[in-house]
């Protein structure tokens, strides 16, 4: 198990008191900089007496180990993939769409497979990045799954168009159309 079963007093404690702990899985996909702030995140949570259990691509496993979280590799390691295909994400704009989808493709499935298992236990998963199958697991495990935004451009609004739209300087009912 990913997860140590807490003491039993814990289990039984209500929730909202100090004494309850939660276990809870840290799912994100990308790159240092998707991954870097669930470590931090991870830190302070684990500094409140919650488990934390990390779960991403297999090239962050030294970094969340080092911050003292259990670890479960999901996906590509995405350095070697940016490495591997470089020449496709660097060349013309289909070349790279084409890598994009092939690699979205992969790595959505490989989501899918791992992290049932991973997270059975979990009581609480937080997802961020490109993470898409966190919320139908949360749900599969009936438990509560919330989502880390970082920049709010991925967030659906009249004040931008997503972020793929060359114009950003749309009137606000040009945005919210363009969502």
């Amino acid at each position: 198990e990913l997860f140590k079963p807490p003491p039993r007093a814990i289990d039984e404690a209500p929730w909202g008191s100090a004494e309850r702990k939660m276990r809870i899985a840290l799912v994100v996909e990308g790159t240092r900089g998707d991954v870097q702030p669930m470590l931090v995140l991870g830190s302070a949570l684990a500094a409140e007496g919650h488990q934390i259990l990390v779960c991403a691509s297999p090239d962050f496993r030294a970094a969340s180990e080092a911050a003292g979280h259990a670890f479960c590799a999901v996906g590509t390691d995405v350095r070697a993939y940016l490495t591997a295909h470089a020449e496709s994400i660097d060349g013309s704009a289909h070349k790279a769409l084409v890598a994009g989808v092939r690699f979205t493709r992969d790595t959505v499935r490989e989501q899918f497979a791992a992290l049932p298992d991973a997270t059975a236990n979990a009581d609480l998963i937080i997802g961020a990045g490109v993470q898409v199958a966190g919320p139908s697991v949360a749900q599969l495990h009936g438990i509560a799954y919330r989502y880390v935004a970082y920049c709010p451009a991925i967030l659906p609004s009249k004040a931008h168009p997503p972020f793929l739209v060359p114009a950003q300087t749309l009137p606000p009912w040009a945005n919210r159309l363009a969502w």
